[in-house]
């Protein structure tokens, strides 16, 4: 079970929950109503702050947040480039260049931040609800951020599943980015919450190898798939190359043209 809770006071916050809740089909609950019969659900909170999801169990923890303003995602974006970053090369980006990158799998945005901040273009692509509700609020602060409105200019989140749009899209991205959700997935590849949010929550991409399928047939120069260090390639599919680092590896695909 999910609901969402407002932070107490404000009508505005209230109205937005309704709204946010109707969209989602989940309750709205108050602070001060039924708290103690909340401790096995994942809570969605609503503040001025923004939005945040607190996990079943966890209530000594703070909630999961989305915040490309932090001081660890502004150290990064101060200190990357495209030698520096191993995602920028491993996709194949270059300074001065703004390729159009596809993320199929956009989780809690930090590649596709990263990437933009270099200078490229993201389409990024969320199937859940709820992940895609915590990226979107995420992005809307971020545009009101004058150190990363630029930035977010060159983020476009969709709500879609990837092999229906790689089916359907009107665009044709140069790369197309995966980072498939996997049993196997190295434990330093995510932190111990997030992990469990994309478990309970979002579950595993099991269609990933009917994702790189398709996308083998729709990107213009190169398809990049992150993987644990250790695991097999994606639905045994052999790329051209692969790159490691200290906790993953990016296996590309290259297109002939």
């Amino acid at each position: 079970m999910i609901v969402l809770i407002p932070e107490v006071g404000g009508l505005p916050l209230i109205t937005r929950a309704k709204e946010i809740a109707a969209r989602l089909g989940i309750d709205v609950e108050y602070y001060g109503q039924n708290q103690f019969e909340l401790v096995d659900v994942t809570i969605i909170y609503l503040t001025v702050a923004g939005i945040s999801i607190q996990l079943p169990g966890k209530s000594n923890e703070k909630p999961i947040f989305i915040d490309f303003a932090s001081s660890k995602m502004q150290y990064r974006q101060k200190n990357s480039s495209t030698r520096k970053e191993l995602i920028a090369r491993a996709v194949g980006l270059k300074s001065g260049q703004s390729p159009l990158i596809l993320d199929t799998t956009a989780g809690l945005g930090g590649d596709s931040f990263i990437l933009a901040t270099l200078g490229a273009k993201i389409t990024m692509l969320e199937r859940n609800p709820f992940i895609h509700l915590l990226l979107e609020d995420a992005l809307m602060r971020a545009s009101s951020d004058d150190r990363l409105v630029n930035i977010v200019k060159r983020m476009e989140l969709i709500k879609a599943d990837a092999v229906e749009f790689l089916d359907d899209m009107a665009i044709t991205p140069d790369i197309i980015y995966m980072d498939p959700m996997f049993p196997e997935r190295s434990k330093t590849a995510l932190n111990k919450k997030e992990m469990r949010l994309f478990q309970e929550i979002a579950g595993r991409d099991s269609d990933a190898g009917f994702v790189l399928a398709k996308a083998l047939t729709k990107a213009k120069k190169r398809v990049v798939v992150k993987r644990p260090q250790k695991s097999a390639y994606l639905d045994n599919i052999k790329p051209g190359f692969s790159m490691e680092g200290k906790s993953c590896r990016f296996d590309i695909y290259i297109i002939n043209s």
